[in-house]
């Protein structure tokens, strides 16, 4: 769905909350975020604790637990980030991005958590991993 379809629908099944998102920790410009690995799109949660329990899945990379406002529609299981989604509906060029978010899901998760690789991080940055210890300290801290 793009954002300018909301513009002539019936909202009530839309609600305002708070989502997460995983990303790797890094001093780069750039944004190397949780994924699906079969569609590549970012993994947006609306549970923190469900998202750390998918950062267990992920390999081990200092991360960041993000933290937005998002306009969710949970039987469509979609949403969209408010801040993008006020540029977009400004904006004259009809040639810009869908910007929907799926939601991860508990039944979700647990459908993908036991295939290999069902989530990894966007590619792009290179350096060292993180001991199983050292990553454990950094979903714990996250908590």
């Amino acid at each position: 769905m793009k954002a300018i379809e909301l513009l002539n629908q019936d909202l009530s099944d839309w609600q305002i909350e708070i989502a997460y998102m995983l990303e790797r920790k890094h001093t780069l410009s750039g944004m190397f975020p949780a994924i699906y690995s079969d569609s590549e799109e970012i993994v947006v949660c609306l549970d923190k604790g469900l998202m750390l329990d998918l950062a267990q899945l992920l390999k081990p990379w200092p991360l960041k637990l993000d933290k937005f406002s998002v306009l969710v529609n949970k039987k469509l299981g979609i949403c969209f980030e408010l801040e993008l989604l006020s540029q977009r509906l400004k904006s004259t060029d009809d040639q810009g991005e869908d910007n929907e978010l799926i939601i991860l899901t508990l039944e979700k998760f647990n459908e993908l958590k036991g295939k290999k690789e069902a989530f990894r991080w966007a590619p792009g940055l290179l350096g060292h991993r993180l001991t199983p210890e050292a990553y454990a300290r950094e979903i714990t801290y996250l908590r």
